[in-house]
């Protein structure tokens, strides 16, 4: 009769405890793998908006209108500027938020 036993007994032990791990293990991969294809759709989002910001920069010429910006300025004026790095940080500024400004017309990317 032990040999009927043993499979039942596995069998309610299942039912009791392994369901719930089973529920929770789906639960987690699942969990697991939505984060990553948010991250990736992040990642894909950004990427594909800064080459936007990038195009939409050479169409209205504004690398050309700061290098002129810049050609105005003295030479003291400039050397202490690039010196300090503030053409850099303009450019940096100006990218960062036009990227932002082209995030907000992608779809689901958390903007």
């Amino acid at each position: 009769m032990d040999w009927l036993l043993v499979p039942v007994t596995q069998i309610i032990e299942f039912i009791t405890n392994g369901v719930y791990d089973l529920i929770i293990e789906a639960y987690a991969f699942l969990v697991i793998k939505l984060t990553l294809f948010y991250i990736e759709s992040m990642i894909f989002s950004i990427s594909f908006s800064w080459d936007v910001a990038k195009e939409v920069f050479q169409q209205l010429g504004i690398t050309n209108a700061l290098s002129q910006a810049w050609s105005y300025l003295d030479s003291e004026t400039l050397s202490t500027l690039t010196f300090f790095g503030i053409p850099d940080v303009v450019n940096i500024l100006t990218n960062a938020l036009l990227t932002s400004y082209v995030l907000k017309f992608v779809p689901f990317s958390g903007k």
